[in-house]
């Protein structure tokens, strides 16, 4: 019976090799346990035979069920079932393991991390240093062929304009009309200050440059013109213009001082197209330019350098104040007509606006005169010239990562 299992459990073997396609001869010869036939690689899952190696039979030492030696179905139904995902090795297969694929990718996007940039339309790579002072550091590889170029960044004008001296622009009038007159007595208190009110307050000058009667005769007792000081004030100016233009008094500063250099060629620059990458030693980074005044353009190139060769300014005119005055002579007769016939006398006295001893020759008078000068006119600055119009030449807009 131990030969009827050991060769049921050979049969069943041989058919599952045969399935994988495996030749029974791989196995070798395999023996009873105790002392049974041994049974040869040809045997077949059916025969009741087996050939040796030299081609006789042989025969167990029981009948099998068949009577003539043979095992009888080779099947065994007690045998247990066979992996059939069992490899080669005799490893089972974990069907729930994927299969593993490699997923081709292209180059990694072109960004200022990767140290590649994008140059936009209408913009031209370069690489720029700035500083306070003017930039000294050599161009770097592949932007040294042509010569740097310099450029002021941020003009100062604070200090760069003044103000002229005023000019008369357009003459002030000195109108005609009433002039004002105060006195006072000489040797009294308060004299040579002319705080007393005249009588009549004032000489109306109604017909002026020409005769006029309205006035102090000096009729009172004590208070005639010989013994007075007088003040005769005429009308103030009307009108006139002064104008200041404002001046440059030096050039302007800035705020700083640029460099930029251009590539030697696309290829130095590590360009193809429109993509370039490369890194640059410091004091540079990488810039675009554009000419004039210009927004920055995308999101890679957002900090704006205005910059050009020398900044242009003019500077605005100031203020000025116009200072009038009117001033003339008072002429004082002591005819009724304003005369010196028939031995009537003439005293001129100044009519400015200040007190001045009357001195006359006699102490009293019948009509007077007005004689009014020419206006005196001077001008005073008021407030300051600034810069304006704040032009760089050659200006250029240069859009930095950082």
């Amino acid at each position: 019976m131990r030969v009827l299992a050991s060769l049921s459990t050979v049969a069943v073997t041989t058919l599952i090799l045969a399935s994988c396609g495996l030749d029974v001869g791989g196995l070798g010869d395999v023996g009873s346990t105790e002392g049974g036939p041994t049974l040869d690689s040809s045997a077949t899952a059916e025969g009741g035979s087996s050939s040796g190696s030299s081609g006789g039979s042989s025969s167990g030492s029981d009948d099998g069920p068949g009577g003539d030696g043979t095992t009888g179905d080779s099947s065994d139904s007690t045998a247990p079932p066979q992996d059939s995902s069992a490899t080669e090795t005799g490893s089972p297969v974990d069907s729930s393991v994927p299969d593993t694929y490699v997923v081709e990718t292209g180059p990694p996007a072109c960004t200022a991390a990767v140290n590649c940039y994008v140059i936009p339309t209408g913009w031209q790579l370069v690489a720029f240093t700035t500083g306070a002072t003017a930039p000294t550091a050599s161009c770097p590889n592949g932007f040294a062929m042509a010569q740097p170029t310099n450029l002021d960044e941020g003009p100062i004008t604070s200090s760069v304009c003044t103000c002229a001296a005023c000019q008369v622009s357009q003459q002030p009038t000195c109108p005609t009309g009433p002039i004002g007159v105060s006195y006072d007595v000489q040797n009294l208190p308060g004299s040579g200050q002319c705080g007393s009110t005249g009588n009549p307050s004032t000489q109306k000058n109604a017909s002026a440059g020409n005769c006029n009667t309205d006035m102090y005769t000096g009729g009172i007792p004590g208070i005639s013109y010989s013994n007075m000081d007088l003040k005769y004030t005429p009308p103030a100016g009307t009108g006139g213009a002064c104008g200041s233009a404002g001046m440059a008094t030096g050039s302007a500063g800035y705020a700083a001082q640029d460099r930029t250099c251009v590539p030697d060629s696309q290829a130095a620059a590590g360009c193809t197209g429109n993509q370039c990458t490369l890194t640059l030693a410091p004091p540079y980074q990488v810039c675009v330019f554009q000419s004039g005044s210009q927004t920055c353009p995308g999101t890679t190139f957002t900090h704006a350098h205005t910059a050009g060769s020398t900044a242009t300014f003019t500077c605005s005119s100031c203020g000025c104040n116009v200072n009038t005055t009117c001033a003339g002579t008072m002429k004082l007769f002591t005819s009724n007509d304003c005369s010196t016939s028939g031995g009537a006398k003439e005293d001129d006295i100044a009519a400015d606006g200040a007190c001045h001893s009357a001195n006359t020759q006699t102490g009293q008078y019948n009509s007077y005169e007005y004689d009014p000068k020419a206006p005196g006119v001077s001008c005073t600055t008021t407030g300051a010239s600034t810069a304006q119009n704040v032009t760089l030449q050659n200006e250029e807009t240069i859009c930095c990562t950082q």
